[in-house]
């Protein structure tokens, strides 16, 4: 995710959500969506390549989910999002609303998305995000960047270098099961905010994030639950 499209979200909007949200409301745009400073990380920088939450309130209306289940974690996440899955949740944490996806131009500081999309011989990626909202205000952002035009090892290098602009590793990096991952952190005047950035050999870039509600280990927990 880049950095505007969570502040957007609060963690993500995609130009759909941009286009919705002028002429109304729409989800917050990968990332300035969410009620509760849900932006996304990632997606709020997509607009110019890094993710980072957006520390405010989301544009969008708040989506309220299902009741939070009574303990453990949630169950398999729903479908695959651009061929991957998500196993395993936060406790309460269930999907927000439909998948959000469109095309986005890349530069050497990431993803672009400035509502006019990529041109003919434009370097591109696919976005696909999805949320999970749980009723304690929390919010989780899981994005999915893949390369479509352009040498993929060149787009997904500037890809996971939006992914992590602007923010700070918080720990080691890890593995997991489709690639190699490392958690940053984003400090504002108010609230810190996490994500997990995962980069798989097919150069593939895979954030999650949360607002400032969502825990460091609960992010992690979700980024090592993915799988194909």
């Amino acid at each position: 995710m880049t950095d505007r499209e969570l502040a957007e979200f609060d963690i993500p909007v995609p130009q759909d959500f941009v286009q919705r949200v002028q002429r109304g409301v729409r989800r917050r745009r990968l990332l300035r969506a969410a009620a509760v400073g849900s932006a996304a990380l990632a997606v709020a920088g997509v607009v110019v390549g890094g993710f980072a939450l957006a520390q405010g309130g989301s544009p969008q209306a708040p989506v309220t989910p299902p009741a939070a289940a009574s303990s453990g974690r949630s169950g398999p996440a729903g479908s695959a999002l651009d061929g991957y899955v998500v196993t395993s949740l936060p406790q309460g944490a269930v999907r927000a609303g439909e998948d959000s996806f469109y095309t986005a131009r890349v530069t050497d500081k990431g993803m672009v998305n400035d509502g006019t999309g990529p041109g003919p011989g434009d370097p591109s990626a696919s976005v696909t995000m999805r949320r999970y909202d749980r009723t304690d205000g929390a919010s989780f952002f899981v994005t999915v960047m893949r390369p479509v035009t352009g040498d993929a090892a060149t787009v997904g290098a500037q890809l996971l270098a939006g992914a992590t602009a602007g923010v700070t590793p918080a720990a080691a990096r890890f593995d997991t099961s489709v690639g190699t991952a490392q958690m940053f952190r984003s400090v504002g005047n108010e609230i810190t905010t996490y994500r997990a950035v995962v980069a798989t050999p097919e150069h593939v870039v895979i954030t999650v994030e949360g607002n400032g509600k969502a825990r460091a280990p609960e992010i992690q927990d979700v980024a090592q639950s993915i799988d194909r």
